[in-house]
């Protein structure tokens, strides 16, 4: 009986060999969950001194590529609208407008500048000097009533902020606007002087230059405004956001990146153009790794070797997570059990 039994043992040893280092090779493919994002999202939030700041991230190469910055001056008032209200837009849609009510005064403030210089220009070049000089004084007058009219307004302000009933930011507003009324008057003093003293060559070619000047600085106004609306980088999903700091964000359509955790134990099987399969959907189709994130990322307690993959789809959702199993090459039982002692041996 108990040779039996020794020889019962010898065939399922010898079977155990035979099988262990037969040349037959057996699918290996690892199970795994990827998670889906967006290939890229535009990020467009509140700074903490009130920039609207916005970015755009590439999640395949984990990179911010762009950041942009609206800055208003400290005594501004600006505000944000989102004009498109519709969840999906277009690549050079435009999104929102940021408006700021110091960049539109300087912008009137110009253009009624060089609406002045011009007929100015036109009066020099013409010799009609009366009527110019009359129309001239009237101006001057009105710019002093309205210098005149703001100096009570400003000691009211100066008395108020002394005993802290007005913010920093509301006296400033005053105090610039007391300055720029003075400002004008000096400014109209002068062109109502050269009127009354003549007009000679060199006065039209300052008046020329004033009105060069005056132009450029309208164009450099107008590309700021330009900055100031928000356009959309790719066709995306707009989604808002509770927070009081993100104030949207702009997801792209039909270009996903699969981000795919593996234990590091696991990853010796895994490398690049391996295909991956998504079990139960439907609008997922066999993408393949592409890339393999350099850092060894820390999960729940366990170390993963995270890969990648770009590809294209349509009518998925985007963040949500997707079992899947990546078609590993064929190999045989002695090298799985070779993998299992070198696993075992780099965790000890």
């Amino acid at each position: 009986m108990e040779k039996i039994k020794q020889f019962k043992s010898i065939i399922i040893l010898v079977f155990a060999i035979i099988i262990v280092f037969a040349p037959i090779k057996i699918p290996n493919n690892t199970q795994a969950y990827a998670k889906i994002l967006p290939a890229k999202e535009f990020v467009v939030i509140k700074g903490s001194n009130g920039q609207i700041i916005s970015h755009l991230v590439n999640n395949f190469s984990g990179i911010v590529e762009n950041v942009k910055t609206i800055q208003v001056d400290r005594e501004d008032f600006a505000s944000f609208n989102l004009i498109n209200s519709t969840s999906n837009v277009l690549k050079g849609d435009t999104i929102a407008i940021f408006s700021s009510s110091h960049t539109n005064f300087i912008i009137e403030e110009v253009i009624g500048a060089k609406l002045e210089q011009e007929q100015v220009l036109e009066s020099q070049l013409s010799g009609e000097k009366e009527t110019i000089i009359n129309e001239q004084e009237k101006i001057h007058e009105i710019s002093k009533i309205n210098y005149a009219n703001q100096k009570p307004i400003f000691k009211r302000k100066y008395d108020m902020y002394s005993n802290e009933l007005i913010s920093e930011e509301e006296f400033d507003i005053e105090r610039n606007l007391l300055d720029r009324y003075k400002l004008e008057v000096e400014r109209e003093f002068q062109k109502l002087q050269v009127l009354k003293t003549g007009v000679k060559d060199e006065d039209i070619i300052v008046t020329k230059e004033r009105i060069k000047n005056l132009k450029n600085q309208s164009e450099i106004l107008a590309k700021r405004v330009s900055d100031y609306k928000i356009i959309a980088p790719f066709d995306g999903t707009i989604f808002g956001s509770n927070s009081l700091d993100t104030l949207f964000t702009v997801c792209e359509i039909n270009s996903y990146v699969a981000l795919i955790p593996i234990e590091v134990e696991k990853s010796n099987y895994i490398s690049i153009n391996l295909d991956v399969q998504f079990q139960e959907s439907d609008s997922l189709d066999n993408i393949k790794i592409q890339s393999q994130v350099p850092q060894i990322k820390s999960i729940n307690g366990k170390k993963y070797v995270v890969y990648k993959s770009l590809f294209k789809a349509r009518n998925i959702f985007a963040n949500n997570i997707y079992e899947c199993s990546i078609i590993c090459e064929e190999t045989t039982i002695l090298e799985i059990l070779i993998e299992k002692i070198n696993s075992i041996s780099w965790f000890s």
